[in-house]
């Protein structure tokens, strides 16, 4: 998938986002371990890869259901041993949508 702005363009293998993080205008792609750094919007990038298994988790997180490791009622940890916050009025929906997209991936309907 391609994100790019009037002055980067950056292109990542969807399986190897991890998470993307909204700060100040800037959103933040957490790939394989590195940082990349692109000025734009959160919601332009939850609405690419929303049928790709990412999920929002906080008004300032989308992460790969992939990744997860754990959700509980405060966080989510990701199988890098990265902890997240989670919303908490939403925790409910949030685990609700991770079901979701770990049996779509079970019963193969998206790799």
């Amino acid at each position: 998938v391609t994100f790019s702005n009037k002055k980067d363009q950056y292109s990542f293998p969807i399986s190897e986002i991890s998470y993307l993080e909204s700060k100040k205008h800037y959103v933040f792609f957490y790939v394989k371990g590195e940082e990349y750094k692109l000025r734009m919007k959160l919601a332009a990038c939850e609405k690419k890869l929303k049928d790709y298994g990412f999920i929002k988790i906080h008004r300032s997180l989308l992460i790969n259901v992939r990744e997860i490791r754990k959700i509980s009622s405060k966080e989510v940890v990701l199988t890098g041993g990265t902890v997240l916050p989670i919303s908490r009025g939403n925790v409910d929906s949030i685990k609700l949508q991770y079901v979701e997209e770990m049996e779509k991936r079970v019963n193969g309907v998206i790799i």
